[in-house]
């Protein structure tokens, strides 16, 4: 798919993901843990030594887990018409680990499109569930913020300023899109490793026109600076809370400013049909410990400045196809369905996430007609 809400950044992932150059991991944010292999030693994170006495405390982890487990093998089983596999004389947690890889197999085998995976909350209560995922295909959502900058250099209190930073302050705080100052941020690596790039080429002698690698170092500088002053407005909380406030003060001057006013409209409804909306329960992650294969979602959304030079421009664009040439699979928007109780039907909803997506490229495009 070829993405139309993006601006120059959206021609950097070229051909799909495949093995080009080695860099840096970064953590992806999860909040749900789930494994689709198992080491028989070792249980959806949850380590387990080889003494034969265990503390009651983990007994009772253990039977819950197994208790949660076996019950949703069960609806599973019943719903798909699977046969439940035998795990007679077994003990935890190999008789969970042979019971889901028995079943996995018999159910990819009824291409169904859908993800098995077993899900555990932090109180351990645990699932068997389906996943359904929707691909945004190589789509970069990257919003910039240097217009915005400018604006609100110029004068914090222009309503348009004022405006541009609210919806700032929502795709931020409630939203949970990256910063790209913050220092776990993909972009923010992006930067630093031209920045050191940079100045390995300096120390060993590489003769350049003009003076183009100390321009560079010092355009990095100054846009990190420049990021990290609005940032202090945009991760306020009295912006956000000003929000709706602000939109309906807001009286648009050009066509710009219309769609800009339209877009914070759309926030505004989004966070009143869909009060928990965020990137982390609309694209969560399914860890199942092979997450540094995985193209996270902070490495496609994300503020970033949005007006480098064409140098600077070219060394991030570069950077960025090599890095996410990495990966073979993408952490996409997605749905579970939880099999902890009878199941009548199919339900993997995946309107909330669609909705996102589709907000997001309005956001994009609006943004970058300034």
């Amino acid at each position: 798919m070829e993405n139309t809400a993006i601006t120059s950044t959206s021609k950097i992932i070229r051909n799909g993901f495949g093995q080009e150059t080695g860099c840096l991991r970064h953590p992806v944010r999860h909040d749900t843990e789930c494994s689709s292999g198992f080491d028989r030693h070792a249980f959806l994170k949850y380590k387990f030594g080889t003494k034969p006495m265990v503390s009651s405390r983990e007994l009772s982890r253990r039977t819950k887990v197994e208790k949660g487990f076996f019950r949703s093998l069960q609806n599973l089983c019943n719903f798909y018409k699977l046969p439940i596999p035998e795990t007679q004389g077994m003990l935890y947690p190999e008789n969970i680990a042979h019971a889901f890889a028995v079943t996995k197999d018999a159910f990819d085998k009824k291409g169904t499109g859908l993800k098995l995976a077993i899900l555990q909350s932090e109180h351990f209560n645990t699932s068997i569930a389906t996943i359904k995922f929707s691909n945004t295909g190589y789509d970069l959502y990257y919003f910039p913020i240097a217009k915005i900058y400018e604006w609100w250099k110029q004068d914090h209190f222009s309503p348009l300023a004022d405006l541009a930073l609210s919806l700032c302050a929502f795709l931020h705080q409630q939203l949970e899109v990256p910063y790209y100052t913050e220092h776990d941020s993909f972009l923010n690596a992006c930067y630093e490793a031209i920045k050191d790039f940079t100045e390995q080429d300096i120390e060993q002698g590489y003769e350049f026109q003009d003076d183009v690698p100390n321009g560079l170092l010092d355009e990095i500088e100054s846009i990190q600076t420049a990021g990290r002053d609005i940032f202090y407005d945009i991760a306020s909380v009295s912006r956000l809370e000003k929000f709706e406030q602000t939109v309906k003060l807001f009286r648009p001057s050009n066509e710009n400013e219309k769609e800009l006013l339209k877009v914070c409209k759309t926030a505004l409804e989004l966070k009143q049909k869909y009060p928990n909306i965020s990137i982390s329960t609309a694209i969560p992650s399914y860890d199942d410990g092979e997450m540094n294969d995985v193209l996270g979602v902070d490495m496609y959304i994300s503020f970033h400045w949005g007006n480098e030079s064409q140098w600077l421009e070219e060394n991030t664009n570069e950077y960025i196809n090599n890095y996410l040439g990495e990966f073979s699979e993408k952490q996409e928007p997605s749905s579970p369905q939880f099999f902890n109780r009878k199941v009548v039907r199919e339900r993997h909803d995946l309107t909330m996430q669609r909705d996102l997506v589709a907000f997001f490229e309005k956001v994009a495009w609006v943004l970058y007609a300034f």
